[in-house]
């Protein structure tokens, strides 16, 4: 991420610095504005359903 925008996230959500060291590669973090519910999607979990180019 850029310096700027781990500035703003870490206004939204908090502890995000913590969390943003914990996220691996192509981890995914989806955060939820109304409940403040954070859900992390580790690579591995995720599936691609297009093709890749490259």
């Amino acid at each position: 991420m850029i310096p700027q925008d781990v500035k703003y996230i870490s206004r939204m959500i908090p502890e995000f610095e913590k969390l943003n060291k914990e996220l691996q590669r192509y981890d995914v973090l989806e955060f939820d504005h109304y409940s403040n519910e954070l859900k992390i999607i580790r690579a591995s979990e995720i599936i691609r359903r297009t093709k890749h180019y490259g």
